[in-house]
Parts: C-alpha cells; structure tokens; sequence
C-alpha cells in the first residue's frame, strides 16, 4: 500500500513539474484570443482540426469555419456547397479528407473543394454524429445519438451496435484491435476484431454514462 501511495505521489509531482513548464513556455508566447468581437464568426466553437495542407477548421452551432493564419471562411451552401446545420465534429482521414459530423443532418466529407453527404439510405443508424474515428486500417467509425456505424468499403455505413443497445454513442477510441465506445446507455463496449465483447472487468461499469464535450 505504501509502495502504491508513493508511487502515486510521484506521479502527481511529475505531472505538476511538466504542467508548470508547460504553463512558463505558453507565458512567454505570443498568443491571441480570437471572438466574435475580433472577426471568429462564432463564440461556440465544438470542434477544431488542422488538415495537412495547413489550414484549421472548426465545428460550431452556428456553421462550418476554416481559418487561413489571417481570415475566417464561413462555408455556406450558396457559396461552397456546404448544405449541414450544426455542425459539431471534425476529423481528417489519411487520404486528406475532411468528414464533418452535424447535430441533425448526418455526415459530409469535404475533398477537392466538393461537399459529399451521407445520411440515413447510406447506412448511418441516426442523422446526428456524435463522433468520428478512424482506427489502424483507416476503417471509420461513427457514433451517433442512436447507435455506431462502420464505413464499408463500398463507402457505405453498417451497423454494428444499434440505439437500442447503446444510446447515445458520444466517443470512439481506436486502440490497435480493439475499439473502446463510450455510450450513454450502456457504458463502455468494447470492440475487438469486428465483434462486440464483454470482459468481466467492465460489469461494474455497464450502468455508467460516458459522454464526451
């Protein structure tokens, strides 16, 4: 026990060490805070990504918006083609694809300045996505408020866990082969090789709610 307690307090001493360093090196940068005040077209930001050619995207209530390093885009449907309403999760894919999940009108993926939309005929379980993953494969994964779904290589969507079972399924951690998916419903399930599974250490757990911001 004491060995256990000691070693814990030398983590948090680490921790605290590293957070201090990291703390003095931000305090000596350059930074700016951006608001709708200052040209950020919206306060509520949900999610923000950098693609590989540089550019910083972000998720937001209020529409879809890429920063360049000087200027803020609002991509609208008028002007770019861009059709979703809230969006609210972002992730670049390894070929360069930018996927945007909205609140209630499913998935786009964005590649050569083209908007593409998947929703409900395409196999998504709900038009809200909750989140979005790609594991060792670059196989996706998409959790929405009705169940997970997984990108076939036809670039269709199938069920793999449905609402009834899960809820809500708010995060995805890919973690070699197994999946980690957080859902408000039924807890942790774990994914592994395709399958769900059901180790005894996470009974205890089953009744917990996993959400994520």
């Amino acid at each position: 026990m004491k060995k256990s307690v000691s070693m814990l307090a030398a983590v948090f001493i680490f921790i605290s060490m590293n957070a201090e360093i990291s703390f003095n090196r931000l305090a000596s940068s350059v930074q700016t805070f951006w608001s709708d005040e200052n040209g950020l077209p919206s306060n509520n930001i949900m999610d923000i990504v950098q693609d590989r050619t540089g550019y910083i995207w972000m998720a937001s209530y209020d529409g879809l918006i890429r920063f360049d390093g000087t200027a803020y885009t609002e991509f609208t449907a008028e002007e770019h083609g861009f059709t979703g309403v809230s969006p609210r999760v972002l992730r670049e894919d390894a070929e360069g694809t930018l996927w945007i999940g909205t609140n209630s009108t499913g998935l786009y993926a964005y590649k050569d300045k083209q908007f593409t939309v998947y929703g409900l005929d395409d196999g998504l379980t709900n038009l809200s996505v909750r989140a979005i993953a790609f594991d060792k494969n670059n196989t996706m994964w998409i959790g929405t408020a009705d169940g997970l779904a997984r990108r076939t290589a036809d670039g269709k969507f199938e069920t793999i866990i449905n609402g009834k079972d899960s809820g809500i399924v708010s995060f995805i951690l890919p973690a070699g082969n197994t999946i980690f998916v957080g859902s408000n419903r039924k807890g942790l399930i774990l994914i592994k090789n395709g399958k769900v599974i059901n180790p005894s250490y996470l009974k205890d757990i089953q009744s917990y709610t996993f959400s994520a911001g």
